[in-house]
């Protein structure tokens, strides 16, 4: 009785330890779960928002190198805007001066810069930190100066990404190529050019560009620029709209219209024009070299454009004394503002999109030069040799041009206008030049 007494007791004593032991470990699971839970929400609570406006490139683009971003510092969270480029020249400035949470913002090259630089962030310890001493060895000593000299600093305000150039032409290749055409490099040569596919092809434009003002002026300036590097004289040391050499340029730009080479595009805005040349009906496009990722089969596929293959090619020499060239100019600047309370993680994401991969994965969409001596174009972006040596002349010509693409905002949009009426035929070339050295000097600029 006594041996079955104690063999209950043994039993009982057994089930009361394994319940307890089932309890203990329940509650242990619980408060891991609220372990757990508490430094999930206190890791969140500790993560770093950086809020970034800019104007260019798209969001996609953008948004896609912030990905990779945030997945190398969890710890951080970018909050972006984009906004249109006119728009932005607008209300940056006036959200810096209204205190407006930034931290990191889009610097216009140009006009921008100065008026900006009392709201920057020294870059220069950040990268050194980051980078050692000789972290200035990784980027183009050019590049670098024009950036120190916008804001009038020894420090570096701002930092960009690379250069554009404008205007350049592209065009399509296989069209070409089913007409036997060869790539003109002079101005006789496109005529012929011009002449064929008018001939041949009676529903493509041989040539479109929009007929906004601000890129008439910059057609009419890569004419100046064949021959000489006025507007940096005018830009910069006291040169005028009204020289004999402008004059010449706005002569040659009209002869392109009266000899059909070009059209009236008033009326075609810059949408317009990539879609006329995107759909085939349109054998040249000429924009900036911001357009250059056209050249790429890859982004080609990935933006629905049908064309088979497109190649570049500079605007043909108006005359024997001329070079084929383009302006260019540094793009896409980076700044810290200086009242951010995030200024270290700030520093961090524009050194990704500078020096480190941000800029690479964002330029297969923008093709810019770049500014970092290491970034590389993948050669698979392209599929053809028109579209590979394509992208080598545009690279050839923004790094060796001379004639700078540092304009004038609202004033090239003017000088535009001038040149439309000009082109319309209410105006001679001289009177042209006199009137657009008017509207300069009237501007304060």
């Amino acid at each position: 009785m006594d041996n079955k007494l104690n063999m209950f007791n043994l039993h009982e004593r057994r089930c009361i330890m394994k319940k307890v032991f089932i309890v203990s470990f329940l509650i242990l699971l619980t408060l891991g779960s609220v372990w757990a839970n508490g430094q999930q929400e206190s890791k969140s609570e500790e993560q770093t928002v950086l809020n970034y406006w800019t104007w260019y490139p798209g969001e996609a683009t953008i948004r896609e190198a912030l990905d990779a971003f945030e997945m190398q510092n969890p710890s951080v969270k970018v909050e972006l805007t984009v906004f249109e480029s006119q728009a932005y020249q607008e209300r940056l400035p006036l959200a810096l001066a209204s205190g407006e949470e930034l931290d990191v913002f889009g610097v216009q090259t140009g006009v921008m810069a100065p008026q900006v630089k009392s709201y920057l962030e020294p870059l220069d310890s950040y990268f050194e930190a980051m980078d050692g001493a000789e972290w200035e060895s990784q980027f183009n000593e050019l590049d670098l100066d024009i950036a120190r000299g916008q804001t009038e600093s020894d420090e570096l305000l701002f930092i960009t990404a690379g250069r554009l150039g404008s205007a350049i032409a592209l065009y399509n290749a296989k069209m070409f190529d089913d007409l036997g055409l060869s790539v003109p490099n002079t101005y006789e040569e496109m005529k012929a050019v011009a002449a064929t596919i008018r001939k041949e092809l009676p529903g493509v434009l041989p040539v479109v560009f929009t007929g906004d003002g601000w890129f008439v002026d910059e057609m009419l300036l890569t004419v100046v620029a064949q021959e000489s590097d006025l507007f940096n004289e005018i830009r910069y040391d006291g040169g005028r709209f009204d020289d004999p050499r402008f004059v010449q340029a706005l002569s040659d730009f009209k002869l392109m219209f009266q000899d059909g080479v070009f059209e009236n595009m008033t009326d075609i805005s810059y949408g317009r024009s990539l879609e006329l040349f995107d759909t085939g009906k349109a054998a040249i496009l000429y924009q900036g070299t911001w357009e250059a990722a056209r050249l790429s089969s890859t982004f080609r596929e990935k933006s629905g454009i049908a064309l088979e293959n497109v190649g570049a090619m500079a605007m043909p020499v108006m005359r024997d004394s001329g070079k084929a060239t383009l302006r260019a100019y540094t793009e896409l600047g980076y700044g810290i503002s200086n009242s951010s309370s995030n200024k270290d993680a700030a520093a961090k994401l524009v050194h990704f999109l500078t020096a480190g991969e941000g800029f690479e994965i964002m330029n297969q969409g923008m093709f810019l030069i770049p500014n970092n001596k290491r970034a590389q174009m993948p050669d698979s972006l392209f599929n053809s040799d028109e579209g590979r040596e394509g992208w080598e002349l545009v690279q050839k010509l923004v790094a060796e041009s001379t004639s700078h693409r540092n304009n004038l905002s609202g004033f090239s949009n003017t000088a535009g206008q001038v040149i439309q009426i000009m082109l319309g035929g209410d105006l001679t070339p001289q009177e042209t030049a006199e009137m657009i050295q008017k509207e300069f000097e009237r501007s304060g600029l």
